[in-house]
């Protein structure tokens, strides 16, 4: 299942290579869909929590590590749901929150570019497929915030993930949808 997720992100990083190239837009046949054999089941996984909103929660002391404080008009609610649509698999909930286009791009490459809220649900998917999910610890958001991906894909109110084989994907908040999404190896912030 390993091999056939990195054949998947080889694919789709070739195609968004392409499309960066001005080849073109990467035609729907080249994003992975599950066949019947390797659609898999989503399994019960402890909920990820997004931090609330610093003003949201009284604290006696300053916290050592920065927070990510959401932008307005993208609520907890709609945090809460994007977080969950790639904790429980279930990524075609994401459509409705992505912004028409929005930026995606994997991390240390070339490959990225403005696609369709449907085109970048098929990219989450083949990326997120398989391992499994949290929220990214504070220590990673504030490396990405201080790193060269920091203003497009780590702006204040970013929601980050973290998979148990050390990738990450990242929401960039762009008003009330989500205007980027970077994904790549955690190794690629560090």
């Amino acid at each position: 299942m390993r091999e056939r997720t990195r054949v998947a992100v080889v694919v789709l990083a070739a195609g968004l290579g392409m499309l960066l190239a001005g080849c073109g837009p990467v035609p729907p046949s080249a994003v992975p869909s599950p066949s019947p054999s390797a659609t898999r089941t989503p399994t019960p996984r402890p909920s990820a929590s997004v931090p609330a909103p610093p003003s949201a929660v009284p604290s006696p002391e300053p916290s050592a590590a920065p927070t990510a404080a959401p932008e307005p008009g993208l609520g907890e609610p709609a945090r809460q749901s994007i977080v969950e649509s790639i904790t429980s698999g279930n990524t075609a909930a994401l459509e409705g929150y992505l912004a028409d286009p929005v930026h995606i791009a994997i991390a240390a490459s070339d490959a990225g570019g403005e696609t369709t809220p449907a085109q970048a649900v098929g990219y989450v998917t083949a990326w997120t497929a398989g391992p499994a999910w949290a929220a990214a610890p504070g220590e990673f958001v504030a490396q990405g915030q201080a790193s060269g991906y920091a203003e497009r894909y780590f702006p204040p109110g970013v929601i980050v993930l973290v998979s148990d084989d050390e990738h990450f994907i990242a929401f960039a908040p762009a008003g009330d949808r989500i205007g980027a999404v970077l994904y790549g190896h955690r190794l690629a912030i560090g």
